[in-house]
């Protein structure tokens, strides 16, 4: 898991110096080597797909990194008839047109804050990102377009966009992963497939004497037809963005940030079953630093 802050202004100058933090970046996830399962989430302050630090991101490579939108556009937006609803919808600063209280304005009318993935993570083996999850929390593309609050919007209850406004001028980024759930081993479920059933007996007897003893048929006897097969359930989620931070979730360590980050991480269990368990990870830039360790 990475956490990064890439440098923010407009410009060559600017630009050139979030490719010197990609390039960091991307040095240390190639030294993994391949098939390694890593996210970048953070504000990249990038305002097109065309900039040179968000393509050495997703370049060729050990540690390339792919955007789950694959949307090559300019994202920042200036006026209604250039700013469609499939690039409102992702934008995620600034939820104020006018600054206050330390809150950058402008209104919302670009996209900073990202999460990139490995391709291990675009298989659907193991933990792997879940298609058509990702979104921009509070954002519908309904607000007016561009440059006023994300509260002319519809992307959510009034006192939820409202609370958004006050909390950053950010909005989170929040995307699904299938994580493989840890399951409880059944005793006498020798064939692994969470039922203790005639099936066992047949893995027994075959395998007595090499794999199993005579004591195993007992504990396979004592636990004939029990299985491991909980009801699925659903995780309620939080009545606002604040509890969601504070409630339920933990703050991941950093790997590596390309300056100092005051960029929060959070995941929880969204939905868990024996056969499937979701993480969801949010990613949220606030105005007050943080320290990652």
């Amino acid at each position: 898991m990475y956490n990064t802050h890439s440098k923010s202004g407009t410009g060559s100058t600017n630009q050139a110096r979030r490719l010197v933090e990609s390039q960091a970046l991307r040095n240390n996830l190639d030294q993994l080597g391949a098939g390694v399962a890593a996210i970048v989430a953070g504000d990249l302050n990038t305002r097109s797909s065309s900039e040179p630090g968000y393509q050495e991101l997703l370049s060729p490579g050990t540690g390339q990194l792919f955007d789950p939108l694959d949307m090559s556009a300019s994202w920042h937006c200036t006026n209604a008839s250039s700013c469609t609803p499939k690039i409102r919808r992702i934008h995620t600063q600034s939820t104020i047109a006018t600054g206050t209280n330390g809150l950058i304005g402008g209104g919302i009318d670009d996209r900073f804050d990202f999460q990139l993935v490995t391709d291990t993570l675009l298989d659907d083996e193991g933990i792997f990102y879940i298609q058509g999850s990702y979104h921009t929390f509070g954002n519908n593309g309904t607000h007016d377009c561009c440059n006023h609050d994300i509260s002319t919007g519809t992307g959510a209850v009034p006192d939820i966009l409202a609370a958004l406004e006050t909390a950053s001028d950010h909005l989170p980024v929040i995307a699904d992963y299938r994580l493989p759930p840890l399951v409880k081993n059944l005793e006498g479920d020798f064939n692994q497939d969470r039922f203790v059933d005639v099936a066992d007996y047949t893995v027994w007897r075959d395998g007595l004497g090499v794999n199993y003893e005579q004591a195993d048929y007992l504990v396979w006897r004592e636990n004939f037809n029990a299985s491991n097969t909980a009801t699925s359930t659903l995780v309620p989620e939080p009545t606002g963005w604040l509890i969601l931070l504070t409630n339920g979730y933990a703050l991941f360590a950093c790997r590596w940030v390309a300056r100092q980050s005051n960029v929060l991480l959070g995941g929880k269990v969204h939905h868990q079953s024996p056969a499937t368990k979701i993480w969801r990870l949010s990613v949220f830039s606030i105005n007050s630093p943080t320290t990652c360790s």
